[in-house]
């Protein structure tokens, strides 16, 4: 009964753990959409000052 409650608990800290990766790749992924569009739009600027 013991072992059982250690692999239950287990699955449960690993589904959470999975849960966390994927929504810390998410962000990431969100995050670097956001830093590349900032960045065109510096660039753009940069280009439009220098005409």
């Amino acid at each position: 009964m013991l072992f059982l409650c250690f692999f239950t608990k287990l699955k449960i800290l690993l589904e959470k753990l999975l849960h966390f990766i994927f929504l810390h790749d998410i962000l990431i992924t969100v995050a670097d959409a956001e830093t590349q569009k900032t960045t065109k739009k510096k660039l753009k600027n940069l280009v439009d000052i220098e005409k």
